[in-house]
């Protein structure tokens, strides 16, 4: 708290104001991001095979004027159905 020199004595405040270094380094965020890009790919992925519909037009579909009935849109249609046309075959 003091430090004292041969003529006076200063005071030496440190407050907690003192920028600290990011705790993440390069690699570690670019892990970190791609972790969070993968679960959310993960539930997107998840909700459009739950709401499959065979109705909605997608790519083993010859109408394609009907309503889209899966919750991830257009693209959930197309996922869903093309990984239910290949896991069941």
């Amino acid at each position: 708290m003091f430090k004292e020199t041969k003529n006076k004595v200063q005071t030496i405040i440190k407050t907690g104001e003192e920028t600290q270094p990011s705790r993440l380094s390069g690699p570690q965020r670019l892990q970190e991001c791609s972790l969070i890009v993968i679960v959310l790919s993960s539930i997107f992925l998840s909700v459009a095979l739950f709401t499959f519909s065979a109705a909605d037009p997608s790519w083993s579909q010859t109408a394609w004027g009907g309503e889209i009935n899966n919750a991830g849109g257009l693209v959930g249609a197309w996922l869903a159905d093309t990984l239910f046309l290949f896991l069941v075959l």
